[in-house]
């Protein structure tokens, strides 16, 4: 799957409280098991989160990750679930609904999750009216949250009852999800850090946005470290390339794996490093006792879990019975990496408890005014201008259509076109400064990929571009006439590349190349056979395959399957025989003038036809 550029990466989130079978059911559909600390199997529960991937078609490639559901380990929950495509909500059947169950919802909820379904486990042998009155009661329960309409389905994780039902459905369900989009920096915040033996430090953790390959430099935050990538698996398979939403094992050079903990993040460009965070909170009916002024606080975003301190503007506590938002800020001991509209958690570490959650506004905040001007100021700045709106809005999908962006931002198409007068464009397309920045590396980086590994094509086929490129094939192709204008890249035909780069034999077999074809060239009318040429010249089967495409493009012919001969020399010849001959001529004549045997001769006249120069009348030619 790594030979283009696989967009289509989702992950299943399984939450649910302790001992429902979230680990079961995982292993049922997956055939993995996930629970790999000595700890987890004494004790039989999951403690860390556990990961495995689910076999589908080449569509889509999806992972399961399977999150503890004791209280004590709702921060490793966290840290699991950050950035998830999808849930599916495990209750046992025999207790149904219970304390964690909805405290992951909750969780769920506030990180974003809007897609999920609820799996009945434990429940082989139940009669259609429990399995109602199971479904009624659920709902009731998770009244107001995204699960109170999520599917319900019945497994048994033993017997398997159920379990295909269930795959099927989660499966059809992340296809009908857009694909994700892997263009802007890389981003992958860690969740695990360990060293292999003979490879060094290795990394774990989910790709949240843009791509990564082996050889590239990227930097360790908040350290501000610079490793490079040796070598990557998706899986326990080697990948060239890894792409945002899937599950990547990074071996790391630069750094020794100790000084890499859960909560630091590689990346690929630059992302805020912070400890004042503005923030939209919305809180939770779980926790019990007011949150006071300036109490303190747990943090969690992406894989961070991080102390701190909240800071109200207009109330001096917060109780479980308000519904949000509210605008806050949180003041944090150590630095984080975070950007805005990102996602977290907000708990009290003592007594702990879950207090709420929301999206971060300005990850860069400076201290502000307790009253209402800052709060009403922090509102603004949430649901933004029109200018403001539609610059995440573009920021977030790149290119945009005027009229996508009227309809996502319930804006009229005038506003929108006002809205968007600094804006860049790329044909009809709105896009930003860093969206067009990005999009031109990535293109770039996709070009010289390619012509990296195949220096003897006239370049990469340009619908290969369109398609491996994340965007619209109308935004990509407006993308690439903009690069065609500005010189930036060239098109010839079918085929594009890099301005200034011509097709070369590959430096290290160029010696080789050169006497295969000087062999062709200078052989005249009688060439060799073309794969005892590459032998002779210990040219590999796949470079000699790929001279040959190189020679037919540009200076020789198809004699026969065996044989290239010279394009000038195949010219010079016919025109010599014309030169003798008059309207036509038969076998033997053309044999007397070119002086070949039947060998070459058939063959060449053959090409002949083909290239125009004859037509076959009886048993002679005629000149066309």
């Amino acid at each position: 799957m790594d030979g283009g550029i696989f967009l289509n990466y989702f992950t299943i989130g399984m939450a649910g409280h302790i001992d429902h079978g979230k680990t079961t059911l995982t292993k049922a559909l997956t055939n993995q098991d996930t629970d790999r600390l000595k700890e987890e199997k004494e004790r039989n529960i999951s403690i860390e989160p556990g990961f495995a991937r689910l076999e589908t078609d080449d569509s889509i490639e999806v992972s399961i990750i399977d999150v503890p559901g004791h209280e004590r380990f709702i921060r490793q929950m966290i840290a699991g679930v950050s950035g998830i495509d999808m849930v599916i909500l495990v209750i046992a059947a025999d207790e149904g609904v219970m304390p964690q169950t909805k405290e992951h919802v909750h969780i769920l909820e506030l990180l974003g999750t809007e897609v999920g379904m609820i799996a009945f486990t434990k429940s082989d042998g139940l009669d259609e009216e429990m399995q109602e009155l199971l479904t009624v009661d659920v709902q009731d329960q998770l009244e107001g949250t995204f699960a109170q309409e999520a599917p319900v389905y019945f497994v048994d994780s033993l017997t398997k009852t159920g379990i295909d039902e269930l795959k099927e459905a989660a499966v059809n369900k992340l296809k009908a999800m857009p694909a994700r989009r892997s263009a802007g920096p890389f981003r992958l915040p860690v969740d695990q850090s360990f060293s292999v033996k003979g490879q060094g430090t290795v990394v774990r953790g989910t790709v949240q946005n843009g791509t990564a390959s082996v050889g590239d430099v990227l930097h360790l935050l908040p350290h501000k470290k610079e490793v490079r990538i040796r070598q990557m698996q998706v899986h326990h398979e080697k990948r060239e390339t890894v792409h945002s939403g899937q599950r990547a094992a990074i071996n790391l050079g630069g750094i020794d794996y100790s000084d890499i903990h859960r909560g630091d993040v590689l990346v690929s460009g630059d992302f805020p490093i912070t400890k004042t965070i503005d923030t939209v909170l919305f809180p939770v009916p779980l926790f019990k006792t007011p949150l006071k002024q300036r109490a303190p606080v747990k943090l969690h975003t992406g894989t961070s879990e991080v102390y701190g301190k909240i800071v109200f503007f207009d109330r001096n506590e917060l109780t479980h019975d308000e519904q949000g938002p509210v605008f806050c800020q949180v003041r944090l001991d150590e630095a984080v990496v975070c950007d805005r509209n990102d996602r977290f958690i907000l708990r009290r570490p003592t007594p702990m408890e879950t207090i709420g959650g929301g999206a971060v506004i300005d990850p860069s905040a400076e201290t502000h005014r307790f009253g209402k001007q800052t709060v009403e100021e922090l509102e603004r700045r949430y649901e933004g201008t029109p200018e403001e709106r539609l610059q995440d809005f573009v920021q977030e999908r790149h290119f945009v259509l005027v009229k996508e962006a009227s309809q996502a931002l319930s804006l009229p198409l005038a506003d929108v076109e006002a809205a968007a007068e600094n804006l860049p464009r790329a044909g009809e397309f709105l896009t930003t400064k860093n969206s067009l920045d990005e999009a031109e590396e990535l293109a770039l980086m996709l070009i010289r990929r390619y012509q990296k590994m195949n220096p003897l094509r006239r370049g990469k086929p340009f619908a290969e571009l369109l398609q491996e490129l994340p965007y619209e094939k109308e935004a990509s192709e407006a993308l690439a006439g903009m690069m065609i204008e500005r010189e930036a890249v060239r098109r010839r035909g079918a085929w594009i590349h890099e301005s200034g780069w011509e097709p070369h034999f590959p430096k290290e077999w160029r010696k080789r190349m050169e006497q295969v074809e000087a062999d062709i060239l200078e052989s005249g009318l009688e060439p060799p056979v073309f794969e005892e040429s590459t032998a002779n010249a210990g040219l590999p089967e796949e470079w000699s395959r790929e001279l040959r495409m190189w020679m037919l493009a540009a200076e020789a012919l198809e004699l026969d399957e065996k044989h290239l001969i010279s394009r000038t020399a195949f010219e010079e010849g016919m025109s010599r025989l014309q030169e003798h001959t008059a309207d036509g001529f038969s076998l033997q004549e053309a044999k007397e003038h070119l002086g070949l045997t039947r060998k070459y001769l058939v063959p060449l006249l053959e090409l002949a036809d083909k290239e125009g120069w004859t037509a076959r009348k009886d048993k002679d030619r005629i000149w066309r």
